[in-house]
């Protein structure tokens, strides 16, 4: 029996009264503002780079630079402002300068060498691109410096504002950003920015170019304006997967420029919620649904997919695969699942791995998607060989849809363990308007077999839908959208478990465990779910009504019990706004005994990422002595609560004699004293490896309100024949017993 189980066992013997009990989640670390990142990259069709910032895509070629803002779905068509066939001018005389040279890409900065000392940079920051020329010497003449550019614009005249230019549509548009000149003493002085339709010119004073010391640059900076009035069109959800190895996060998104154009976006996030590497655009000028990633462990790579529509030279649909390797931050593999021409041919794509899946075998990514409208579900099968060369296997019908039955909106669950079974969820619709129902069904990672199948909720109206799926270890979670169940009902979120019988290969669906929202006057949206052995995480949106009237809207995070789903914890209010909440355990990443999850929120134009931990804050740990010999310290993580996820014992500065560390967890019992030595008598016993000193057993305490008061004591016994601190028991040492009191 281990310590999770004996806490189990201990409260079932209690009153039956084991409800969710609320116990805080707590923030870890600073809102990080995920989107706010910049990147540069040579672009996908070969043509140039392509730089991403927090509201903007330039492409960067040999003849002209163009950049486009991202304004949102509310906009019909994607706007642009290009500067094309740079000249420099000082009065009348013209610098022999090269009007179409290739970029080259230093870091974050396409550079382009127009002439011999003259230097054109373009830094790629995630508020704007920072336009810049140098000079290294004087240029020939007299007058003004002045730098040209034909311009070409979808956004129509400019108007004069705060020294410098912008271009606006109705729902947002391009500023160029006053001029200013600086030298090499640091001596700045304000250009001009000017601009007559067909060209836009900036120019340094004459004075300040006679005077000043070389080189010196001339920097304008190019910006996107959004129209805050204006800012329109719905968020999209997020996703993230978790790398155990290198301990970062994969944070995917769509970015909207218009209604018609949308790219798949990746950041990778340290564990401790710092941006690491480059904003990766993967897919410049697509046309996408919001991207979901899977992580490949024993590659330390990520996997992602999303669904595209081309329409040039003629329309096509397809599902994309692309990868991003977590060590180096860099895109990697791509590949087109499947095409079609029809409309609506594909949607929802989703993917889901085996974290360790081993190199060699025929097992890793394992991807999900509708095809035409209801038709079908479909998955394929993807790995990388032992020469790392990606293999994709043929479509596999999970559902086929026909005779009055439609199959959409699949979703995945994330990680599969050793055992490569994934669960895949998607909505049942049956005759018109129709029952609608939620159905489930095993997927192998390593086979292309459909196992167990089941129904997981049913309706007679056509009300159940959003379906979401996380799990590990053939036990799974599931949470989708449904109306409450009374005569007056609004949308509602509920959550049930799901384990697979091995010995019967059957699925076994648990009652619901959470229900949230369901009334007009509080509803409850597009359920996320995120799974670890110690509690899953939900988010959703909430609207509900206020005392007075009006209306309040907020994303939200809870957290459930993994066995039962009943709630547990108190909830978390990452904003106050309507938008998507995402969440992602470290579960997804091959690590189910990490403690922290990612909560994302998309509130257009915004990713923005926060770590949340569940810890139990009334609990507490007591010495009870009873220790002899050399041991080291004792150390828990923090505070034993209900709910607590990973509650940790440390045994530090183990002496470099020792053998073995035996931690045991006990309820109270009469002890064996010995000396000055206490011993409390195994029960369930642990003995972890000694790394460096350090010994540790982590374990999570269940959402179940009959723990609260209970105690345990714990110990940790050392097998080190150097000592002697009892006679009776030579060869052993022992900590102080710890008395441990459940808290919420």
């Amino acid at each position: 029996m281990n310590t999770h189980a004996l806490l189990v066992a201990v409260a079932v013997t209690l009153p039956l009264a084991a409800q969710g009990l609320s116990s805080p989640i707590q923030p870890v670390g600073a809102l990080q503002a995920i989107s706010h990142s910049s990147g540069l990259q040579a672009d996908r069709d070969g043509n140039g780079l392509v730089g991403v910032g927090a509201t903007y895509r330039v492409r960067f070629r040999d003849h002209c630079v163009l950049y486009e803002p991202a304004l949102g779905t509310a906009a019909p068509l994607t706007q642009h402002v290009a500067l094309s066939t740079p000249t420099v001018t000082r009065g009348s005389t013209a610098l022999a300068t090269c009007s179409s040279v290739a970029p080259v890409v230093r870091d974050r900065v396409a550079s382009y060498a127009r002439a011999s000392g003259v230097e054109e940079r373009f830094d790629v920051q995630p508020d704007g691109v920072e336009l810049s020329w140098t000079f290294a010497e004087r240029p020939f003449g007299e007058g003004d410096l002045v730098v040209h550019y034909a311009i070409e614009t979808s956004l129509g005249e400019p108007s004069a504002i705060d020294g410098g230019l912008l271009f606006a549509g109705e729902y947002g548009g391009v500023r160029i950003g006053k001029v200013t000149g600086m030298d090499a003493r640091g001596r700045g002085v304000d250009g001009r920015v000017g601009c007559d339709g067909r060209s836009v010119v900036f120019s340094l004073p004459a004075q300040f170019v006679d005077s000043a010391a070389y080189p010196i640059t001339l920097d304008p900076l190019l910006g996107t304006s959004l129209i805050v009035g204006s800012i329109g069109g719905p968020s999209t959800p997020p996703d993230a997967a978790y790398d155990a190895t290198t301990e970062r996060w994969l944070v995917v998104w769509q970015r909207s420029f218009s209604a018609s154009a949308q790219d798949p976006m990746a950041q990778l996030v340290s564990s401790t919620g710092t941006l690491i590497g480059p904003l990766l655009d993967l897919d410049p000028g697509a046309s996408s649904s919001p991207p979901r990633v899977a992580n490949l462990g024993t590659r330390d790579r990520f996997g992602i997919v999303y669904t595209k529509t081309v329409t040039v030279p003629s329309p096509l649909l397809s599902v994309e695969f692309r990868t991003v390797e977590a060590v180096t931050a860099t895109t990697g593999s791509g590949a087109t699942l499947a095409t079609s021409a029809l409309q609506q041919a594909f949607a929802n794509a989703d993917i889901g791995a085996e974290c360790e899946a081993p190199i060699g075998a025929q097992r890793g990514f394992v991807v999900t998607y509708a095809e035409g409208a209801g038709n079908a579900i479909r998955a394929r099968r993807l790995f990388f060989d032992a020469g790392d060369s990606l293999a994709i296997f043929g479509a596999l019908s999970v559902w086929t849809g026909g005779a009055g039955v439609t199959f959409t909106e699949p979703a995945v669950s994330r990680a599969a363990s050793a055992d490569g079974k994934l669960l895949v969820v998607a909505k049942q619709l049956t005759g018109s308007p129709g029952s609608a129902s939620i159905v489930a069904a095993v997927l192998d990672s390593g086979s292309n077999l459909v196992g167990a199948v089941t129904t997981v909720a049913a309706s007679t109206a056509n009300d159940l839908s959003l379906p979401d799926v996380d799990g590990f270890a053939s036990k799974w979670v599931v949470a989708y959208q449904a109306p409450g169940g009374n005569l007056v009902s609004g949308p509602g979120v509920r959550v049930r478990p799901i384990t697979l019988d091995s010995a019967t290969n059957t699925l076994v669906v648990g009652s619901v465990g959470m229900s949230v929202g369901g009334f007009p006057t509080n509803q409850a949206f597009a359920p996320s779910v995120a799974y670890a052995a110690g509690r899953t995480w939900l988010g959703y949106e909430s609207i509900g009504s206020l005392i007075g009237g009006g209306i309040q809207t907020s994303l939200r995070i809870a957290a459930l019990n993994s066995g039962s789903c009943a709630f547990c914890n108190e909830q978390f209010v990452l904003a106050t706004s309507g938008g998507w909440v995402a969440v992602s355990t470290m579960t997804s990443g091959g690590a189910p005994a990490g403690e922290d999850a990612l909560s994302l929120t998309s509130v257009f134009p915004n990713i923005s990422a926060q770590r949340l931990r569940n810890f139990g804050t009334v609990g507490t740990t007591a010495s009870l002595g009873g220790g002899c010999g050399m041991t080291g310290t004792v150390a828990f993580n923090h505070a034993p609560g209900v709910g607590s996820s990973g509650f940790r014992c440390n045994m530090n500065s183990i002496p470099a004699t020792a053998l073995a560390a035996i931690f045991n967890f006990s309820a109270p019992v009469a002890t064996l004293p010995c000396a000055a030595c206490v011993w409390t008598p195994f029960a369930v016993t642990q003995s972890p490896p000694i790394l460096g000193g350090t010994a540790f057993v982590e374990f999570p305490i269940p959402c179940l309100l009959t723990l609260l008061g209970q105690q345990f004591e714990t110990q940790w016994t050392l097998l080190d024949f150097s000592q002697a601190p009892c006679p009776v028991f030579p060869g052993f040492a022992l900590s102080d017993r710890t008395l441990l009191t459940i808290g919420n």
